[in-house]
């Protein structure tokens, strides 16, 4: 399941819209209304950037709370979130070292009491704490030297593309959209072959930082790390939304038990599996018992079959349930159940003949059928339960015992 992107918001849109115009106003002239317009959209990248930084602290949290209430479940997803934040931070400061170097290089002047912050001062805020007050913030010469002559930005080039990898790999190939949105958020392809302005062939690094004014570059990289930050926060909430990605959704709790059987022998254990059954009463399960699908009502099938031999049989099927993403998963199962001829035991306690106008104790087993279970009749007189024995009492004399029949029936499952 894939997680929703993190689109630009209209801010957002319009902030890079002023980069672009401005951009293009630096091919016409350095006029220091271009430079003031550019830290005005330098300041609205950072507080971005912050923004963003508080968005995606909020989505860390949730892991924090997930994980402390299924490890198990949500380990394998907060390491990889754990990752993707280990990464942009240290992509991240690594752009705060460039622009803070660039700063330096250019000239500055750490604001004190003596060198107070003024209104009109372009200034830079280091990850130290301090604010440095540029001197020239128009300087073409250190940005291109710095960064192209030394190729600082092919470095930044190369860690860039390294991360965005890293990111790409993190993400199922069946999330195209997510996939497309971080390449294109961290692109770095040489820009296209302009012929309106002779064919000169340019690439990522001197597209973006040659002979252009320091200012400019700053901004430039503010950007690049809102790219990187979105990013981040397109990769965290998408693993965010792994962890329930495989999870079935249920709306309906109960206790089960399933015992080994109802009855037992006399000295053997009584058995029982005892758990909470979940249930989703908003899609029933297909159900097949031997290959043949079967009525399900509540989630529920019944298999019925008379029995008529002794013997062991087993019975199979599948039940078939559509998962998360619409993907039908099947479970098997087979069971085993055995059938035995019913059996009993009669016997007279005192005597082996029924004596006519006295009680006659008589015992009956019943194969380890509870004694409540069996009803005992006969013909020529009437049978009454005293205790855990039956008492016979005839009728009439039946010298040959042709006409007195003893027959006992026991009641299993209500039949």
């Amino acid at each position: 399941m894939g997680a929703k992107n993190c689109p630009e918001t209209p801010r957002q849109k319009m902030i890079n819209m002023m980069y672009i115009v401005l951009t293009a106003m630096l091919a016409l002239n350095v006029a220091s209304e271009v430079l003031e317009a550019f830290k005005v959209v330098d300041i609205s990248l950072i507080n971005t950037l912050k923004t963003v930084d508080m968005k995606n602290a909020q989505v860390y949290a949730r892991f924090d709370q997930a994980y402390a209430e299924n490890e198990a479940r949500v380990a394998e997803w907060k390491a990889k979130a754990d990752m993707v934040k280990s990464k942009t931070d240290s992509l991240v400061s690594y752009i705060d070292q460039i622009k803070e170097e660039l700063v330096i290089k250019s000239g500055s002047k750490t604001v004190s009491s003596d060198t107070p912050l003024r209104s009109t001062d372009f200034y830079y805020a280091t990850q130290g704490g301090d604010t440095l007050i540029m001197s020239k913030a128009d300087d073409l010469n250190i940005p291109s030297e710095f960064l192209i002559t030394q190729n600082k930005a092919t470095e930044l080039k190369e860690n860039i593309e390294h991360f965005r990898e890293e990111l790409l790999a993190l993400i199922d190939d069946s999330d195209v959209d997510l996939k497309n949105t971080v390449e294109s958020a961290l692109d770095t392809s040489d820009p296209p072959v302009n012929l309106r302005e002779g064919g000169e062939s340019k690439s990522w690094e001197t597209e973006r930082f040659l002979d252009k004014p320091l200012v400019a570059v700053l901004t430039l990289l503010s950007k690049i790390q809102i790219d990187i930050k979105n990013s981040e926060a397109n990769l965290i909430n998408y693993l965010f939304g792994q962890i329930d990605a495989g999870a079935f959704l249920f709306n309906k709790l109960g206790a089960r038990v399933i015992p080994n059987s109802n009855i037992v022998l006399q000295g053997d254990e009584y058995v029982a599996e005892v758990f909470l059954a979940a249930e989703d009463t908003t899609q029933q399960p297909e159900i097949l018992i031997n290959n043949r699908p079967v009525p399900v009502q509540d989630g529920k099938a019944t298999y019925r079959i008379k029995t008529s031999e002794p013997g062991v049989f087993s019975w199979s099927g599948m039940i078939k349930y559509r998962a998360p993403g619409g993907i039908v998963r099947n479970y098997p199962f087979r069971q085993e159940y055995q059938v035995t001829q019913p059996s009993v035991t009669m016997s007279a306690t005192r005597m082996n003949v029924f004596y006519r106008g006295l009680d006659n104790p008589f015992d009956v087993g019943g194969g380890g059928i509870p004694q409540e279970n069996l009803e005992v009749t006969m013909t020529n007189g009437s049978v009454v339960k005293r205790g855990n024995e039956f008492i016979i009492r005839p009728d009439e004399l039946d010298e040959q015992g042709r006409r007195t029949t003893v027959s006992v029936h026991a009641n299993i499952g209500g039949q």
